[in-house]
């Protein structure tokens, strides 16, 4: 499942992806920030945009009913582009509000439902998982066009692996950003990290499973399953 946010129509949609059809489960109203625009500083009042994951579930009567409804999601807000782009603030959530509220009250920057719809929402959404990506304002494509996408990301994603697994550093480094890092690791530290291995070990073997995918404008999220094999 996957949740949409279109701050100009004040719409939240949350979507299905099964037996690899995309489709539409139900559309709900919602409340964002007092101010418009994108969210860039603590306190600007702006809800943020961009594919964002829940962290947490909280109980909104252990903290303030009256501001926060039944239940509360809080998101990863900033996230890794949003640091990239040096935005700051926090406690953006996904909450409920109570039914003596209005939707038309304006947050502080989370996306706001009423009481009812972010308890149908709560089964479909899994922390850490489940992404609720927020647009100024959502554009969608053809089942075609996405066809063309799926398949452009498959092969991405297929000549890293091989690359990898073929030993062809040159062409493995080359998918890597100048700003990577990982476990400790910068982007020339990471190709001797490998280029060692790659002599050390006769064969290697990687398999991809289960990829899941998201993106909106130059950002992207790639989640899949690795296997890793060599002698040794």
């Amino acid at each position: 499942y996957a949740i949409v946010a279109d701050k100009a129509k004040r719409t939240l949609t949350l979507w299905q992806h099964k037996n690899g059809v995309t489709s539409l489960v139900d559309a709900y109203p919602m409340d964002i920030g007092k101010a418009g625009g994108d969210k860039v500083a603590e306190g600007d009042h702006k809800t943020p945009e961009g594919i964002y994951f829940p962290q947490e579930m909280l109980d909104g009567d252990k903290v303030n009913f009256e501001l926060y409804g039944v239940r509360i999601f809080t998101l990863d807000y900033p996230n890794f582009f949003d640091r990239l782009a040096k935005k700051t603030g926090y406690g953006i959530w996904l909450h409920a509000v109570p039914d003596t509220q209005t939707l038309l009250r304006g947050s502080r920057g989370c996306v706001v439902v009423r009481n009812e719809i972010v308890m149908k929402l709560s089964p479909y959404i899994t922390l850490k998982k489940t992404p609720i990506i927020i647009e100024e304002e959502a554009h969608y494509i053809t089942r075609e066009e996405l066809a063309a996408r799926r398949k452009a990301i498959a092969t991405w994603i297929e000549t890293w692996r091989k690359s990898w697994q073929e030993k062809e550093i040159e062409k493995y480094i080359s998918f890597y950003d100048d700003q990577f890092r990982s476990l400790g690791m910068n982007k020339d530290r990471w190709k001797k990290h490998k280029d060692r291995l790659s002599r050390r070990y006769a064969t290697i073997s990687v398999e991809i499973t289960n990829p899941v995918f998201f993106a909106r404008h130059d950002e992207a999220i790639l989640n899949f399953l690795q296997k890793y094999d060599a002698p040794g």
